[in-house]
């Protein structure tokens, strides 16, 4: 029965106040709405359950999104000469 309430609790967040339906994340505009709503449920005092949940995913969706957006490539520490910008 408490399964089915935090259900129903997550269900009334999405239609009402976040009017937003978590999915894979797949353009900067729908990137910066999860942001946006995920700043907006990060400053509100006293979360419900169904709202930190919504926030978890939101933070999950965007993670990825960026890793895959903006990937990461291995580099090696910079070595420094003589004649570098620092010794001129």
């Amino acid at each position: 029965m408490l399964l089915n309430l935090k259900i129903v609790g997550y269900v009334i967040l999405l239609r009402n106040i976040a009017k937003y339906q978590p999915e894979v994340i797949k353009t900067d505009d729908e990137n910066e709405q999860a942001i946006a709503l995920a700043e907006e449920i990060a400053h509100r005092p006293n979360k419900t359950a169904e709202e930190s949940a919504l926030f978890e995913l939101l933070i999950a969706l965007i993670e990825k999104y960026e890793d895959e957006k903006y990937l990461m490539v291995e580099s090696s520490p910079c070595k420094f000469t003589e004649k570098s910008a620092f010794n001129e």
